[in-house]
C-alpha cells in the first residue's frame, strides 16, 4: 500500500472502467436513438400540426379496414350460428353458459366494433364528432381482434371453458380444422400488426402497444392448450420477432413521413415568404425581373 492507503491496482481498475464506459456509451446512445419513440417527436406546436395532417388519411383508412372486417364477419359468423342452432344432437341456445356462447359473443363483439368504427368514421367525414381522438380510437379498435381473436376460434373457445373441442362442436372439430383455425388466428394477429405498423397512420409512441400485444397474445393463449404442442416455442418466437420487426418498420416509415411532412411545410413557408416579398417589391419598383420554372428571366411590369 502507498501512503494514502489505496492499493496500487486502483488507478488501473478505474482506467479500465472509464474505457469500458467509453466503449458502451455510443452503443447505448445509438440504441436509445433508434428505439425510443420520443426521439422522433417535434416540438409541441409542430407535433400537433403533424397529428392534424394525419387525420384525413386516418379516417379513410379506418373506414376501409372496418368495412372490410364487417364484410368478413357477415360472411362467417351468421352461417356458423345458423349451423349450430339447427344441430339435432345439441342445438345452441343463447341462455346456456357454454363454449359456443363465448365463441359467438366474441365474434359478434368484433363485428359490432367494425360496424361502430364505420359509423364513427362516416360521421367524422360528415363534419361530426370533431372532438373524437381518432388516434386513440384506432388504437382501441386495433386491440380488439388481438384480445378476442382466440376466444372467437373453435379450439380455444372450448379450451378456455375447460371442454374438449370435439365434444362442443361435433363433427366439424377435426384435427385439420382445429389446426387450420389456430394458424389462421396467428395470421390474423400478424395481419393486424402489419396494418397498424405500416398502413394505419398512427404515431409510434402510441402504436407500440399493438405489436407488443400481438407478440404476447399467442404464448398466453397456449396456457389453455394448443393443437401444435411440439411447435409452441418456435411459433411463439416467430410471433415475437415478427411483431418486433414490424414495429421497427413502422418507426422507419413514420420517420420518412415526418421528414416529408417537414420538407413540404418548409417549402410552403418559403413560397409564402417569396409571395410576400414580391408583393412588397411591386409597391416600390415599376419593373420586376423574376425566374420562371425553367430558370429563364421574365420581366414583369
Amino acid at each position: 500500500r502507498g501512503c494514502s492507503g489505496v492499493p496500487p491496482s486502483a488507478p488501473a481498475t478505474s482506467g479500465a472502467k472509464r474505457r469500458l464506459l467509453a466503449l458502451w456509451r455510443p452503443i447505448v446512445l445509438s440504441l436509445r436513438q433508434h428505439c425510443m419513440p420520443q426521439t422522433m417527436r417535434f416540438s409541441d406546436k409542430e407535433e400537433a400540426a403533424f397529428k392534424r395532417s394525419l387525420q384525413a388519411e386516418l379516417v379513410l383508412t379506418l373506414f376501409g379496414l372496418a368495412g372490410a372486417g364487417f364484410v368478413v364477419f357477415l360472411c362467417s359468423a351468421p352461417a356458423r350460428l345458423l349451423e349450430q342452432r339447427t344441430r339435432r344432437d345439441d342445438p345452441f341456445a343463447w341462455t346456456a353458459w357454454e363454449p359456443r356462447l363465448l365463441y359467438f359473443c366474441s365474434n359478434f363483439w368484433l363485428g359490432a366494433c367494425c360496424l361502430l368504427m364505420v359509423v364513427a368514421c362516416s360521421l367524422r367525414m360528415c363534419g361530426r364528432l370533431t372532438w373524437l381522438n381518432l388516434e386513440v380510437l384506432a388504437l382501441l379498435f386495433s386491440l380488439q381482434p388481438l384480445i378476442f381473436i382466440h376466444s372467437s376460434s373453435l379450439y380455444h373457445a372450448a379450451r378456455i371453458c375447460g371442454a374438449r373441442p370435439e365434444e362442443v362442436w361435433g363433427d366439424i372439430a377435426t384435427v385439420d380444422a382445429l389446426q387450420a383455425g389456430e394458424v389462421m388466428n396467428m395470421l390474423a394477429v400478424i395481419g393486424v400488426v402489419i396494418a397498424v405498423s405500416l398502413f394505419i397512420p398512427i404515431r409510434s409512441h402510441v402504436m407500440w402497444l399493438v405489436p407488443f400485444t400481438g407478440a404476447i397474445v399467442y404464448p398466453v393463449m397456449t396456457v389453455f392448450g394448443t393443437t401444435m404442442p411440439s411447435a409452441t416455442v418456435r411459433l411463439s418466437l416467430y410471433m415475437g420477432f415478427s411483431c418486433l420487426f414490424l414495429w421497427g418498420g413502422g418507426r422507419r416509415h413514420e420517420a420518412q413521413a415526418r421528414l416529408k411532412w417537414r420538407a413540404q411545410r418548409e417549402a410552403r413557408e418559403r413560397d409564402l415568404v417569396a409571395q410576400g416579398l414580391e408583393q412588397m417589391s411591386w409597391l416600390s419598383c415599376e419593373i420586376l425581373l423574376r425566374l420562371d420554372r425553367d430558370g429563364r428571366m421574365v420581366r414583369s411590369g
